[in-house]
């Protein structure tokens, strides 16, 4: 069954109520994330900041703030200052303390304090789920606490505690798969509430399919699809945070279909991938439970729920990035085979045509005029400017497949190289060549030789009228060496600057003298290394052509 898009009805994010947005005053330290995270994750929240508490009190006093979060580090006290003053001046405004680890001290002084709620921040600085959820509530209840409660409160909040730290113990161990996190999640749920049956259900319309299962009920098992209404997660879906029954009997739901099973004791909470609605994550037994669900269990189901929905998310993406990936290895294979193709079949017949037109010239050289020596030149001409593109093409197919490993590279060595392949360009244009002092690096050091070859080739072939000056140079800068290769050729038009590392652009000489794919090759070349290649030019004014490669140690394989 594939997740549903919400509907009018169901579109809200799971933390929040239905409703006006909840407008938070949060008190941090400088550059503290969790406003912005909080307000990212969480759409029913609209966060301001405050850096002290001056600005906090000057705030509430000229906007209208729904609750106070202190990161337990803006004030001389743990937050006290804040805390102390919201007291004084507001009442009956909710004031939420966050705080990383408090201890039981900490939170009971806090309490005495008048604080509403104290809610332990995780080190993740994206997790603020329950800090959103405690918001709610703060705002629901109404805000300050009352000291006479505050012991019943104090042992909520460890129980609270007990939870979120039993959660994190099962969602952190990077060594268990996402289906046995699912199932570790249900049994320790079902202990901690006492009940005998945990569900992960996928739902659609009408019907709905048991993903994972913790306990043994003869109505139910893992792959069983039945209709959506056997079951009280039909009153989940959409419905505004969890639905719980303590007793469906004395609850009015004596008659419902889903208690044909036997279950009527019932506490769950939605799942959602994305935007989508995946089904819930829900806790049941067949006995009635004596007392109601308490908040911190209801927290605690919500809390395993939005894990649930937030690593479903993530294996889908990351289902989604496998797919791609073999899409991609499948074109590479087939590039791989074009290559093949391209280097072997393809010119065999342009080879064929070049040999036949120079024998027809050389045999019949004595009976064939001007323009029939002339079309012959320019057939050959094209045939071979033809193997030369495909030969060009097969090249840059190879940057990635065929490059070699990353070793500690001598730039000096490798445009020395690069230059003595381009002596006879280089002699003929009384081009003028200076190269300054140049790093190692980790690189691929025939595809450097490569790089370097066609861009001093480039200023060499657009040098203009006047005999070419060409300099190489490269400095460091913020973890990177960047290179440059200038010249004081043609230039080019800043329009078209965008679009001179396109295959077959002309930009590069393709229609006259080059192929149209140097610059190409080049760029796939310093993506392979991570790097970025770019030009800065105006006409007449030559050219500046600039890569970056990343300043590494030792070898290392490419990406």
């Amino acid at each position: 069954m594939e997740p549903r898009e919400r509907g009018a009805d169901g579109d809200r994010d799971p933390e929040r109520r239905v409703g006006d947005l909840v407008r938070v005053l949060y008190v941090g330290t400088g550059g503290d994330p969790v406003s912005a995270a909080l307000e990212r994750g969480h759409g029913g929240l609209s966060v301001e900041t405050a850096s002290d508490p001056e600005s906090a009190l000057v705030r509430i006093e000229s906007d209208e703030v729904d609750c106070v979060v202190t990161d337990g580090r803006s004030g001389e006290r743990d937050g006290g200052t804040v805390l102390d003053e919201v007291r004084r001046s507001h009442p009956d405004l909710p004031v939420v303390v966050y705080a990383g680890d408090p201890c039981e001290e900490f939170v009971g002084e806090a309490l005495s304090a008048g604080a509403t709620d104290v809610v332990r921040r995780p080190p993740d600085t994206e997790e603020h789920a329950l800090l959103a959820h405690r918001i709610d509530a703060a705002v629901e209840s109404g805000g300050g606490a009352d000291c006479d409660d505050a012991a019943a409160t104090e042992e909520t909040l460890r129980e609270r505690e007990r939870y979120i730290r039993e959660l994190h113990a099962i969602t952190s161990n990077a060594e268990t798969s996402f289906d046995e996190k699912v199932r570790r999640l249900l049994q320790m749920g079902c202990e901690r509430l006492d009940l005998d049956f945990g569900f992960l259900i996928e739902t659609d319309e009408d019907e709905f399919e048991v993903h994972e299962m913790y306990g043994t009920h003869g109505d139910f098992r893992p792959g069983l699809t039945a209709p959506l209404s056997r079951t009280y997660c039909k009153y989940v879906i959409g419905s505004d945070g969890v639905f719980a029954l303590r007793d469906a009997m004395e609850e009015g739901y004596a008659d419902d279909p889903a208690g044909e099973s036997g279950i009527v004791c019932y506490l769950g909470s939605e799942v959602t991938v994305g935007d989508e609605v995946f089904g819930t994550f829900c806790l049941a037994t067949t006995s009635p439970r004596d007392e109601p669900f308490t908040d911190a269990e209801v927290t605690y189901v919500e809390l395993m729920a939005e894990w649930v929905s937030y690593g479903l998310e993530r294996r889908r993406a990351e289902t989604e990035l496998a797919e791609t990936v073999d899409r991609l290895e499948r074109s590479n294979d087939e590039l791989e085979r074009f290559a093949y193709v391209a280097s072997h079949d393809l010119q065999e017949p342009l080879r064929m045509v070049s040999s036949y037109l120079r024998l027809l010239e050389d045999r019949y050289a004595d009976e064939l005029d001007g323009d029939a020596e002339e079309f012959i030149a320019f057939a050959v001409d094209g045939a071979e400017r033809m193997r030369d593109m495909i030969q060009g093409l097969l090249e840059y197919s190879r940057v990635d497949t065929h490059g070699g490993t990353f070793e500690p590279t001598d730039c000096e060595a490798v445009v020395d190289e690069a230059t003595a392949n381009l002596r006879v360009a280089i002699e003929e244009s009384d081009a003028e060549l200076t190269v300054e002092s140049l790093p190692t690096v980790v690189a691929d050091e025939t595809q450097l030789v490569q790089l370097f070859q066609n861009l001093v080739g480039n200023a060499v072939e657009h040098g203009g009228d006047s005999p070419p000056r060409i300099r190489v140079a490269a400095e460091r800068d913020d973890g990177e060496w960047a290179f440059s290769v200038i010249d004081d050729g043609v230039g080019i038009d800043p329009d078209d600057a965008g679009h001179v590392f396109e295959m077959f652009n002309d930009l590069d000489g393709g229609g006259e003298t080059g192929t149209g794919i140097g610059l190409a090759i080049c760029e796939k070349i310093v993506e392979r290394h991570d790097g970025r290649i770019w030009v800065e030019s105006d006409p007449g004014e030559g050219a500046t052509f600039r890569f970056t490669i990343p300043d590494r140690d030792g070898t290392v394989s490419p990406t």
